[in-house]
């Protein structure tokens, strides 16, 4: 029997895609989310015919969501006949949205949350790696469409990801979003296969399905090639968002620390960028964060632009924004912070080792060497110091502040509090409790890490050994 040649053009096309985006590689374990549909039966079908040439394992994956009754039974049913039918291994779920479903969530985001979550664990079960939904062409353009009534920035024009991480372990590709709908029910047809249909994608009650049914055939009266002219959009803001991602990354380096549930900005640096820019950096430490929507992301800006040096704003998510001098803290607040913040910590430091502190999420470092006429010393770098070796015995100490702390700032001859080193210095309140002191066995601080060395055993013409120590 000579094989279709829609059947062989739609598998062409989709292999395409795959190959493009690198969707498969060489023992995937991939679970194909597969509600019955023709979308979802389409891509278990082909994804079953192209498995040896790829050389993965293939999974399936039903929800049955319980908002249809019997309906929702039979293609429960349907699906796991049929995947019986080509022997592949299926685990379906039931979850009743309308009982899941939070406060404030549409029935539609209850049923994409519970998605995702469910189809995470079934794919945890068979070990797969990877999940494979079958969004085509057409529900790009009806998701960057429905973007832009509901109001979006260039990430949200740039459509559905083609791939994305699910999680650490988990990736989503998407080998059907280069295929028209069209062409996937053809190839259904050629196959003689009937797949379910849900009754509710020709409600027009759902936003989605008006904008399938009266919003998209409306606007190709004005312009028939509106569809192709939705996907340039999509791509070249994906193009642009790209691009300004992977400058934002190389910003963050240079103006942030991230410690545990926390992340510092230098405000002063971050003034020196374009307000597009510096919108795009914000965004990006919004990842980490749930709870910084747009409204608050503005919010942010009006701190950083205040002239005033101490602002904090609480938000009901658990998220404190604070600006500290110069300083703006993205934190994470517990009921245990304030003893968080202040819990203290001490290591020991011996000749030539180092010391990761948690706390601060930073390395200090210790290496002794001969001085000789090359030797060069950079005294600008707060984040390098050094020391006589022979002024100095070992093991250092590593500590964050005790009450009563005193030390000599290098260049001065009296002794000065801690506390008001910090105050004079402006270091941020909730810094000060975590900021490492190199302290010698006798309890004298040598150096606030990061700010200033005291004045005990400085380097001269007749040092011989030289202790670097070096925060990083």
């Amino acid at each position: 029997m000579v094989p279709d040649k829609k059947k062989l053009k739609i598998i062409e096309k989709i292999r395409k895609t795959i190959d493009k985006f690198n969707l498969l590689n060489e023992g995937d374990r991939v679970l194909v989310a597969f509600s019955g549909g023709p979308d979802s039966c389409a891509l278990l079908l082909i994804l079953n015919e192209l498995k040896k040439k790829y050389g993965i394992s293939l999974y399936a994956g039903h929800i049955n969501h319980m908002l249809r009754g019997q309906d929702s039974l039979e293609d429960e049913k349907w699906v796991k006949k049929t995947c019986k039918k080509f022997k592949i291994r299926c685990k379906a779920a039931r979850k009743n949205i309308n009982n899941l479903k939070k406060k404030g969530e549409s029935l539609e985001e209850a049923a994409r949350r519970i998605r995702y979550e469910t189809l995470g664990k079934i794919a945890k079960d068979f070990k797969a790696n990877k999940i494979a939904f079958g969004h085509n062409r057409n529900d790009q353009i009806e998701t960057i469409l429905f973007r832009i009534i509901r109001g979006t920035g260039e990430d949200g024009l740039s459509g559905i990801p083609v791939l994305r991480d699910l999680n650490k372990h988990i990736k989503i590709i998407r080998p059907l979003l280069e295929t028209e709908r069209g062409k996937i029910e053809e190839y259904l047809k050629a196959k003689n296969i009937k797949p379910r249909i849900d009754s509710s994608n020709l409600e027009v009650k759902f936003f989605r399905n008006k904008i399938r049914h009266e919003l998209i055939p409306y606007l190709e009266k004005f312009n028939p090639k509106i569809q192709e002219g939705l996907l340039k959009i999509a791509q070249i803001s994906k193009e642009n968002s790209e691009y300004i991602r992977q400058n934002t990354r190389k910003i963050l380096k240079d103006i942030s620390q991230r410690m545990p549930n926390e992340i510092k900005i230098d405000v002063n640096k971050l003034r020196n960028y374009p307000r597009i820019l510096r919108s795009n950096i914000l965004r990006e430490f919004a990842k980490d964060f749930k709870g910084l929507d747009y409204a608050t992301l503005k919010e942010i800006e009006k701190i950083i632009d205040s002239k005033r040096a101490n602002l904090v704003l609480k938000l009901s998510s658990g998220i404190e924004i604070a600006k500290e001098y110069t300083n703006l803290f993205i934190r994470k607040i517990k009921s245990t912070s304030q003893k968080s913040d202040r819990e203290n910590y001490c290591y020991t430091l011996v000749k030539d080792s180092k010391i990761f502190i948690p706390t601060v999420g930073k390395t200090i470092s210790v290496s002794i060497n001969k001085k000789d006429k090359n030797t060069v010393f950079d005294f600008k770098d707060t984040k390098k110091i050094y020391f006589d070796a022979d002024k100095i015995k070992f093991p250092l100490i590593i500590r964050n502040k005790k009450n009563g702390d005193r030390f000599c700032p290098f260049g001065m001859k009296k002794e000065k509090k801690l506390k008001s080193f910090f105050i004079d210095e402006k270091i941020p309140v909730k810094e000060r409790g975590r900021t490492p002191l190199l302290v010698t066995k006798k309890g004298e601080i040598l150096w606030i890490a990061g700010h200033r060395r005291s004045n005990l055993a400085p380097i001269t013409k007749n040092t011989r050994k030289i202790i670097k120590v070096l925060l990083s």
